[in-house]
Parts: structure tokens; sequence; C-alpha cells
């Protein structure tokens, strides 16, 4: 019985220390709240980031990739991964850590290679963005294959949209096609 009250005071004691930090006459529980606000953003682009405890210092790991002011908004600079870290004093040092992915600024190349075509007949669109599917309004006037080639099927107009959505972006370039 005595083995088992001092085991029991044991863990009390180290999860009591494990737990806590002592500032002053004070304890606080440990801060291990994980900073707030997203894990993505663009180059050109902000994101403001937030921390539950006040009165932190905000720092990027490469301020070539992000900086970040000292109220936490991120500005996407070039592509790249950074850890941004939010250190409070008074707290032994105590810091929370997240990791932000930058991503491409991301551009709507429009679709090429014309607008119309004949029934029965083909041509081959673009888009050079990378990552995308083609689609089409309506496949009784304008079929389209995986790599572009749209055909004439009967007369009429149909949209024709190359859509991208992946990690990098997510977006619609679209063109209205006649078939004649």
């Amino acid at each position: 019985m005595k083995q088992t009250f001092i085991l029991f005071l044991a863990v009390i004691a180290a999860t009591t220390f494990f737990s806590c930090k002592k500032t002053s006459d004070t304890i606080n529980p440990l801060l291990n709240e994980a900073i707030a606000g997203g894990k993505f953003l663009t180059v050109d682009s902000t994101l403001q980031l937030k921390d539950t405890v006040s009165g932190g210092v905000w720092t990027s790991s490469d301020s070539t990739i992000a900086t970040v002011t000292q109220t936490g908004l991120l500005t996407g600079i070039k592509s790249g991964i950074i850890v941004v870290s939010y250190n409070v004093s008074g707290t032994n040092g105590f810091t929370s850590y997240d990791t932000i992915s930058v991503t491409p600024n991301v551009t709507v190349i429009p679709i090429t290679g014309g607008n119309s075509v004949a029934v029965g007949s083909s041509l081959q669109l673009a888009d050079n963005s990378w990552g995308g599917t083609w689609a089409t309004s309506d496949s009784t006037i304008a079929s389209i294959s995986p790599t572009g080639l749209v055909t004439g099927v009967a007369a009429g107009s149909a949209t024709i949209t190359y859509v991208v959505n992946n990690v990098f972006a997510n977006f619609t370039a679209a063109e209205v096609f006649s078939v004649h």
C-alpha cells in the first residue's frame, strides 16, 4: 500500500512538473497551442497568424520566402517552405512552431488554338497551365479529348473549359466555342 501511494505521488509530481512552468509566484499551464491561421499561402499574398497567448515575438525561418510582422501578418515572397515561430518571453523560452508552404502565384492562362470548328472537323486546343482537365458544356455540340482535341459534333455553341485543381492552384479557363 505504501509503495502504491508513493508511486501515486510520483505520478502527480511528474505530471505537475511537465504540465506547468513556474514564473515568479504564479504557475502557468504549458503553452502548447498551435499557431492558427493556415498552412498555405501564395507568393504576394498575406495570411494572418494567431496564437492564443499574447505578447510573443513572431519570426520566419527564411525571410526570403516569407516575412512575418510582429502582429503575425505573414507575406509570401517566393515559393518554398518555412517554419514560423512565436516566442513568448517569461515562459522559460516557450516557442510555438508551425510549417507554412508558400506556393507560386497562379495566373489563369487562356485557352489557345481557336474558338470555332466545322461539324466533323477537329481542332487542337492548348492551355499552358500544368495539371488541368478539359471539359465541354454540351458534348452533343462539341466533344473534347483529355489532350484538348475538340471535335465539332453538331451546329451550335458549347463552352470548353480547362480546369486546374491541385495543391498549387484552383482555377478554370473557359472559351465559348462555335461549331458551324
